[in-house]
């Protein structure tokens, strides 16, 4: 096994060798590293130093053989190693100086996170299933209690599917707020490109079906897994049963392994003495095995996010399962395959006759079940997004000791047609946690020409989403007096803004409608950062007043445009800062960066387009440290406001990486805004016409009907040598905080 020498030079939490960050991922059971050996390989090509930690075994040997730092720990299932375990794992973390410790399983998940407390490593627990739902008695009790500390210091519990998630709720293993799905699921995907019915060929499946003694006519059911009561062999046994009475035709084959923790023996005996049963071992080449079934059969008891039914879905096959945790998600009723009642073999049989009686049905589902696994759980969609998760907890990692805080909010107050008519104490509230709000508010924070606007027109095509552009520009100048909407009207007729300002008049009243841009001044400025902390204890009565009224506009943006998400890309971070602490208000912050050098050649590029047209005014261009030092303060203090919300309600986005990859990047931000936004990147992707929306206040990119994806990189050969050095001199630790520069 390697051993990894601890640098004294390297700075606390980074090795010095390691280009975006170290990973150490760590499992109970070798034979668990299937879940991440694709993404490992992935990250390594990525940049990442990946580690890999559990008991010992062939799998291990194979991840160390291709140059992974892989370190024998003396997990076990039981308990009578953890403090060994402990021991080893501490020093295994002292020596490898992880970034990012990733613990799966249960007894790996708690002693990993224990271990790791006080260290500099981010700590992320992935929940892969949960086997307390079929254990009872104290084995149960010890199962929660393990599962309840993995997830408690954990700073992000990602739960492989969303039922997996509710049950977890329903336990109440961790709160809503730590527990996190990505995307539809995301246990370690499936590779479409192995597991493709077309890649296998009719030889193959004859060859195989002869193999076992079945006819090439045959209607065959597949089940895999292991052979264990949990995978529900008791109900398969009884199901088929009844299936061979009623079909003469159909075949069984079982494919896996018996669990020494269940014996089921005698069960198996009785399956194979009934007609029609074949036992295979598990095999390495499962797509194979696959095309030789028309259906897959699956009784389980619990999941975490099935693979097999998964792998089944990529190879075309429609599949008979039960209607548990990690099977509702993969399996759509009726459409991808059936759902049947768990521990019902009378369901089992009858959902199994409907599709040997049928294998047109059968043919139809398993087509609709490929499509929705290419769709939602291509392998490498979800290592892009948890890759992102990587990627934002790096970022967001604390410094001395910080610890994340979420920002509190204020009560709901009445609403005030004038600051003055009410006493101070009349306007306060206490702080609470708002986490229930029914409008969101998605906020764009940076610097200016990071593409904030380009973010905002793509985000505004989703059905749920409603784009209102540089919200804050719009009402200091006046509602945007004079200028057009991306809808074509001025904005002063526009009419979704004249019924947005009616609205938002007939709840404050016309008197605030008119003084709020002023209020607002005084907590948007650099300056007011301080004052702006304040608020936090205590309250004043022009913020009170500041957040109910912004609030009450948010609100009649939403009412109008029938949208429960509202994307405002004001940019400006104390804005942000505010936002998160008004009540009403369920705020989701997006930090769009962009290399300063791109921003600086764009400033130089439109001053001399201006110039050209005589429209400069003698005016020169904006000086380079004008422009660095704007872009520094803005995405310092954009991430201060970052490491006060939760880690699950924030990301980093790169311009670079929206425009190089942007079906990634709509993943992360769908993960964010909490909604799927695979049918944007579709769009997106296809070049078609974007709804523009009513943006009154932004770049002229606004006001075009299409939207063309390219990376802009003029500035390359363009931006002048003197400023491109200046920008790196200022600028050189924070690109390469943001993967700018090496």
């Amino acid at each position: 096994m390697t051993t990894i020498a601890k640098s004294r030079t390297a700075p606390a939490g980074r090795a010095p060798d390691s280009a975006r960050g170290r990973i150490l991922f760590t499992f109970t059971v070798s034979q668990s590293l299937i879940f991440v050996a694709g993404l490992a390989r992935y990250l390594r090509t990525r940049g990442w130093d990946v580690g890999i930690a559990s008991a010992g075994g062939p799998e291990l040997e194979r991840m160390g053989a291709e140059g992974f730092p892989t370190f024998v720990v003396p997990f076990t299932r039981t308990s009578g190693a953890d403090l060994a375990a402990l021991r080893r794992l501490r020093s295994v973390l002292r020596a490898f100086r992880p970034d990012i410790v990733h613990a799966s399983t249960p007894k790996a998940g708690t002693l990993t996170m224990l271990t790791s407390v006080g260290l500099p490593a981010r700590r992320i627990y992935t929940m892969r299933g949960l086997p307390l739902e079929t254990a009872t008695g104290p084995a149960r009790a010890l199962m929660w209690l393990a599962e309840f500390v993995s997830c408690t210091l954990a700073h992000r519990a990602l739960c492989v599917s969303q039922s997996l998630r509710y049950r977890a709720l329903e336990l109440r293993i961790a709160s809503a707020r730590k527990l996190t799905v990505l995307g539809r699921g995301s246990g370690q995907g499936v590779d479409c490109d192995r597991f493709d019915p077309d890649r296998a060929t009719d030889a193959t499946r004859v060859a195989i079906r002869g193999r076992l003694g079945i006819p090439d006519d045959a209607f065959v059911f597949g089940f895999v897994g292991r052979f264990a009561r949990d995978k529900g062999i008791r109900e398969l046994h009884a199901a088929w049963a009844q299936q061979v009475e009623q079909d003469v035709t159909s075949h069984l084959v079982l494919v896996g392994r018996s669990d020494e923790r269940q014996d089921v023996s005698a069960v198996m005996a009785g399956l194979q003495a009934l007609p029609r049963v074949h036992i295979q071992p598990h095999s390495t080449d499962m797509p194979g095995l696959y095309c030789s079934f028309d259906a897959v059969v699956l009784p389980t008891y619990r999941e975490g996010l099935s693979n097999v039914l998964l792998e089944a879905g990529a190879m075309g096959l429609p599949a008979v399962s039960a209607a548990v945790t990690g099977c509702t998600d993969v399996v759509a009723d009726g459409e991808t395959g059936r759902l049947v009642p768990a521990r019902d073999p009378n369901g089992l049989a009858v959902a199994m006759q409907q599709y040997a009686g049928d294998p047109e049905l059968a043919r139809r589902h398993g087509a609709a079940a490929r499509e929705r696994v290419i769709r939602d759980f291509r392998q490498e969609h979800v290592w892009r997004m948890i890759e992102s998760i990587y990627v934002r907890q790096m970022d967001m990692a604390p410094r001395a000791g910080r610890r994340f805080r979420s920002l509190p909010q204020y009560e709901a107050v009445e609403l005030q047609t004038s600051v003055t008519d009410r006493e101070t104490t009349g306007l306060r509230g206490a702080f609470r946690d708002q986490g229930g709000s029914s409008l969101r508010v998605v906020y764009i924070a940076g610097c200016g020409r990071s593409g904030s606007t380009f973010l905002d027109l793509v985000l505004g095509n989703h059905p749920e989403v409603t784009s209102v552009g540089e919200l804050s520009k719009h009402l200091s100048d006046d509602w945007s007096r004079g200028r057009r909407c991306s809808c074509g009207a001025r904005s002063e007729d526009c009419p979704f803004w004249s019924e947005v300002r009616e609205r938002w008049a007939a709840a404050i009243g016309g008197p605030a409608v008119t003084s709020y841009a002023d209020l607002e001044t005084r907590f948007n400025r650099v300056r007011d950062w301080p004052k702006l902390l304040r608020q936090r204890r205590h309250p004043s009565r022009e913020f009170v007043a500041y957040s109910t009224y912004t609030a009450a506009l948010y609100e009649a943006i939403g009412e109008v445009s029938g949208q429960r998400i509202v994307v405002d890309s004001s940019k400006i971070p104390i804005r942000a800062f505010a936002l998160g602490m008004m009540s009403g208000i369920d705020l989701r912050l997006i930090h769009l960066v962009r290399d300063p050098r791109g921003i600086a050649w764009s400033h130089i590029r439109r001053y001399r387009e201006k110039h050209e047209r005589g429209q400069d005014g003698g005016a020169g261009s904006t000086p380079t440290w004008r422009i660095v030092t704007e872009w520094t303060t803005r995405n310092v203090q954009t991430t201060m406001v970052r490491r006060r919300m939760d880690a699950d309600a924030s990301m980093l986005l790169r311009y670079e990486d929206l425009v190089s990859d942007p079906t990634a990047a709509l993943q992360s931000i769908g993960s964010v805004m909490s909604c799927d936004m695979s049918s944007v990147s579709t769009g997106l992707a296809n070049g078609g016409e974007v709804n523009v929306g009513h943006i009154p206040a932004g770049n002229r990119l606004r006001m075009s009907r299409t939207l063309k994806l390219r990376p802009d990189l003029e500035w390359v050969s363009h931006l002048p040598r003197g400023d491109a050095r200046l920008i790196s001199v200022l600028c050189g630790r924070p690109m390469r905080r943001y993967g700018y520069v090496q």
